[in-house]
Formats: C-alpha cells, structure tokens, sequence
C-alpha cells in the first residue's frame, strides 16, 4: 500500500459562519441578513423587506447545489418573497451567490428550474464557455461545482467537479483569459479510491468531523486526494495519496480531446478563490 502522507493546513472559521437561522429570536431581518450578507445587497430583497417591516424565514433544498429562501410578511400581505441561493458561497467575502429573485404569492412554492452553475465564470472567462473539450466533459459528466485556484504564478485554476458516482475532474489553467493547458483525472484511474481516502482522512477524527469538500490534486511527486475536514470552527486540509494505476497518467478523457498539462504548471496552487 502507497505510504501515507498527511499535510495539515490549520484555518480557524468564526462561528458567526456556520450559524444557521434563529427563528423567534430577535430580529428575523437582521438574522437573515446575518446568515445570507448577500440578501442585503440585493435591491429587490431590501426594498421588499423594507415596504413589509417585520417577516418570518426559511431555507429549503432547490437542487444539489442551491437552495431556497422564502421571506414571508408577518402582516396580511398576500405576497411574500423567494429568492435561490448557491450553498456554499462564502457571502462574508463578497462571493456572488443569488441566482434570482421572486415575488410570489403566499402558499406559493417556486418551480425547480434549471440552474447553470457556471453561468458566471463563463462570463468571467469566455474561453471556457468556448471551448468544445470543456463543454463535452460537462454535456458527458454533467458537473454541478467548481473550485478556482491560483498557481504560484498567479495563473488561474479552474476545477470542473463531477463527485456522483465515479469521481472525476477536468482541470483548465488558464492565462491572461486564454486556454493554456487542460487535465482530465478520474478516480477508476487511481490506486486509492475516494472511499478508501475518506476512510484514511477521517482515521482518529473526532465523530462530529464531516468532509466539506474534494479535489484530486497534481502535485510534482503525483495525485493526491485533498479533503476539507470540518471540525466546529477549525477547517483542516488533509491530503492523502491516490496513486496512478500502472499504464495511467492525468490525461485524455474519453469522449474528447484534451492538452495534457504538464504537472508542474498545476503544481504549487496556493490561493483558493472560488468554489461553486
């Protein structure tokens, strides 16, 4: 069995950032606002709460990567206010979040439609939007998030994150908004599997540990499983790794062609920018 190798990156979170509504207590808009920053940079959700005054809320699943958030008059106002937002999104610093906003009425429940997870980015980087390998590995894979890096160069890192089934991801580092290399990496190419990794990455974790997110990561000496473990207010980062089954390398996928990225290009991220 490949040897263990953990590194351990410390992080405290402040736990105003996993607090969750207080219904009853307090104020209901300040709470919100509390919880969700991003309401109160919305014009429709602020005008809407200041024409109501008082209101109740509450979140409810929308899909696998955004939920609901109904805002709900306590007057005889027959309307009230539900807008989608992507879970996740770190709103305390300024992370585009609100999907849309409606006014419906009460009793009301909004039609689960479609939301494109990448809308933004491709506006941000019109080449992934463009390109015919990405848009195959997503109409193939179907992929619902994403994680942005930055190499030490400052050259942006885009990963498109299948986890159902089989885990699989198709790396873009891009510079100065061009295409300069892509990677594709799938867990049935690994030695170590995700839910061996996860066994490993949770060994002697206390029991209220839960694994927040993962990546398959490039490094020099090869692919690691990178987990974000939270723990209350503590977020470690551990890093176990995959191994490459013999014959594989981080390469072509298939259904489409791909530029294989050189290891090192990848290698050295250091900034986390986005996840989605």
């Amino acid at each position: 069995m490949l040897g263990l190798f953990i590194a351990m990156f410390v992080c405290s979170i402040s736990a105003g950032a996993i607090q969750g509504p207080l219904p009853g207590q307090g104020n209901q808009t300040s709470i919100l606002y509390g919880v969700h920053p991003n309401a109160q940079k919305n014009e429709t959700i602020t005008s809407f709460l200041a024409e109501h005054g008082e209101i109740t809320w509450y979140e409810s699943g929308y899909n696998r990567t955004h939920e609901t958030v109904y805002i709900t008059p306590v007057n005889t106002c027959r309307e009230r206010l539900v807008y989608v937002n992507r879970e996740g999104a770190d709103e305390r610093n300024n992370e585009p979040s609100i999907a849309f906003v409606r006014i419906i009425r009460r009793g009301e429940t909004l039609p689960i439609e479609p939301v494109d997870p990448f809308a933004d980015l491709f506006q941000q980087y019109p080449a992934l939007g463009e390109n015919e390998d990405l848009r195959s590995y997503i109409d193939n894979h179907s992929p619902d998030r994403y994680k942005e890096l930055e190499t030490r160069s400052l050259q942006p890192v885009i990963y498109f994150i299948d986890d159902t089934g089989v885990f699989t991801e198709y790396i873009v580092v891009l510079e100065k908004g061009r295409i300069v290399s892509s990677t594709y990496l799938s867990e049935d190419k690994c030695m170590i599997n995700r839910t061996e990794a996860i066994r490993q990455a949770l060994f002697d974790q206390p029991e209220h540990a839960r694994i927040q997110s993962t990546l398959l990561k490039i490094h020099d000496d090869g692919v690691y499983w990178e987990f974000a473990i939270l723990k209350g207010p503590i977020m470690d980062i551990i890093s176990i790794p995959a191994g490459m089954k013999p014959d594989h390398s981080p390469g072509r996928a298939p259904g489409f062609g791909v530029l294989i990225a050189s290891c090192g290009i990848i290698t050295g991220l250091m900034v986390s920018r986005k996840e989605r």
